[in-house]
């Protein structure tokens, strides 16, 4: 632990963390990207824009973690939950389309 640190319970952290070390000061511009990343995969090109949501949801968590006055955890989230789950019905849907080419 760093020279003048202190380790804090829950109740007492909350009341040492100064209230402008809380407050969410901006959002991530990659948490908003990952969204409307993911949104578009639904619409088209699921294959190629949800590992692009993907992407930019893990580094928008990185860096809401690294920094907690950055906003849009949220979107992240969203994101990582949408952009998997369009990922796999295009890639399902476009294997079906090549198979049924095959008849």
């Amino acid at each position: 632990m760093p020279m003048g640190a202190s380790r804090y319970c829950g109740g007492c952290k909350t009341m040492a963390v100064p209230a402008s070390a809380l407050t969410i000061t901006r959002e991530s511009e990659d948490a908003a990207k990952a969204l409307k990343l993911a949104f578009l995969g639904i619409f088209c090109f699921g294959f190629i824009v949800a590992p692009m949501a993907i992407s930019a949801a893990l580094t928008a968590r990185k860096e809401i973690a690294a920094n907690p006055t950055v906003g849009g955890l949220g979107k992240a989230n969203a994101a990582l939950i949408i952009a998997p789950a369009v990922l796999i019905v295009s890639v399902v849907g476009a294997i079906l389309r090549v198979k049924g080419m095959g008849r």
